[in-house]
């Protein structure tokens, strides 16, 4: 009999009333139809025991239970533990539990189908049901649908949850402000009247430092409203530079949107679409570079505004622009003479360039031209700074022993830097011996000719150094 109510449930209509009431027998018979329970005997169908093992194997078998096992608290309770649903078929009493209708959430939001009405405008219990799954959201009374507290909740797991929303909320500037903090998306779920509220999006640009601005002017707010509006500009600016590229073309060039933005960041200068000497200056204080974008505005420009530009930083001359104008390049050789390198030719070969680069600094001298670094006035006034700048002076120059001992007479060190012939010149070496007593000569020897002269001899441990008598001597104590 086991095997064919196993087979067919109904066919326990066929058993004697003792199988009937075998209580493995009826459990075969109902887990293969429900409908086999109108054939169990009436003990069975009392026994609160049978139902709760009935419900494991066939979830309906409690549609046909009495209210009395329907309203059994623990044989419910028992049958949610084993299937959350089995809390549709508890009596409407059972429905208002609080504890049954939370075990059955716990298991599956939609549970809260099932529960009473009632406590859906519970706001204790919705809150845990709401931290437990987002979605209990949207089952929430009337009375609780706008509290802004379980609505943060639901947002917090999922921003997807400001779709359940109603539009009191998401038109809340305060309330959506917190709810971006969570999740950056939830702007795009404010309300028509809240996007077009600009004091809201400068808001989110100050409440939000690192991204606020990008996320009004790029992902979210609307672009036509804010680009066109100074107050948010400036406020955009505050944070971040870039976000003068989305404005319009007369908040680009307002001075004080301007003015701001490049006394913060240089690179504001290429979103500009007017600038002056004084905002340009700031930018120029901090980087050379933010020239290019002045000269393309401004272009022809006036030399007195270029000085002070210069004075501020005079590196600016490094765009070709201003590397080819004299005197601008004048101004800033002046301040630095090694942006000498920055001149055009032509100007590198100006002597009165030239002279006041070299004024500044020595070192200006290498960049001048092949023809200047044979002048002799200028090399002179070179040297006299540090004779190191024979250097950077004409092979005939430093074949010129007078020079060299010029520049070493500035600069030891400058010996390096003398002609080779002068290296192999005897009465050379005899000059820098009676012009340089002590022992240095030794050294230029090592590193002259790599041998001693044969002007000198070495003097006995102890003996003061000196040269041998030359020709020239004897010539002159004749």
């Amino acid at each position: 009999m086991l095997s064919v109510v196993s087979q067919t449930g109904t066919a326990l209509s066929l058993a004697s009333e003792e199988l009937q009431g075998d209580i493995e027998l009826a459990l075969a018979a109902v887990k293969n139809d429900v409908q086999a329970l109108e054939f169990v005997s009436q003990e069975l169908k009392e026994d609160g025991q049978f139902f709760l093992e009935a419900s494991i194997t066939n979830l309906s078998v409690l549609e046909k239970a009495s209210e009395t096992h329907r309203g059994d608290r623990a044989l419910i309770r028992a049958a949610i533990k084993t299937n959350w649903n089995a809390l549709k078929y508890a009596t409407p009493e059972l429905l208002t539990d609080k504890g049954l209708a939370m075990l059955a959430v716990r298991q599956h939001w939609r549970a809260l189908l099932y529960v009473s009405e009632e406590l859906w405008a519970d706001r204790e219990f919705m809150l845990e049901a709401v931290k437990i799954r987002w979605q209990s959201f949207q089952f929430l009374a009337p009375s609780l649908s706008c509290d802004s507290n379980l609505a943060i909740e639901a947002i917090r797991q999922d921003p997807k949850s400001l779709e359940l929303m109603s539009e009191e909320l998401r038109g809340s500037a305060q309330f959506m402000l917190s709810a971006t903090k969570l999740h950056k998306v939830a702007l795009s779920y404010v309300s028509e009247k809240l996007r077009g509220d600009l004091s809201f999006w400068r808001t989110v640009i100050r409440e939000l430092p690192e991204d606020g601005w990008h996320l009004a002017f790029v992902q979210y707010g609307p672009l036509d409203l804010l680009g066109a509006d100074k107050k948010t500009m400036l406020e955009a600016v505050k944070r971040n530079v870039e976000a003068l590229s989305y404005g319009s073309d007369v908040v680009r060039g307002d001075p004080e949107v301007v003015m701001e933005a490049l006394k913060r960041d240089w690179k504001g200068a290429k979103y500009c679409s007017r600038l002056e000497v004084n905002s340009i200056s700031k930018a120029i204080a901090q980087d050379w570079r933010a020239i290019s974008s002045y000269l393309d505005l401004l272009e022809p420009w006036k030399i007195e505004g270029m000085a002070k530009l210069v004075k501020i930083n005079p590196q600016i001359v490094r765009d070709p622009r201003l590397g080819k104008v004299h005197e601008v390049m004048t101004l800033a050789v002046k301040q630095n003479g090694l942006l000498l390198a920055c001149g055009t030719k032509e100007l590198r070969d100006d002597r009165d360039l030239v002279d006041a680069a070299i004024s500044q600094t020595w070192r200006a001298l290498g960049f001048a031209s092949k023809r200047l670094r044979n002048d002799m006035a200028l090399i002179t006034k070179a040297l006299k700074q540090d004779g190191l700048a024979l250097q950077h002076a004409s092979d005939e120059i430093r074949d010129n022993a007078s020079m060299v001992i010029d520049a070493m007479k500035r600069n030891p060190a400058a010996f390096r830097f003398a002609g080779t012939c002068l290296h192999a010149d005897n009465s050379f070496w005899e000059v820098l011996v009676r012009t340089f007593y002590d022992t240095a000569w030794i050294k230029w020897l090592q590193h002259g000719r790599g041998q001693l002269s044969p002007g000198f001899s070495l003097p006995e441990e102890g003996a003061p150094l000196k040269a041998k008598a030359s020709p020239l001597e004897h010539h002159k104590h004749r």
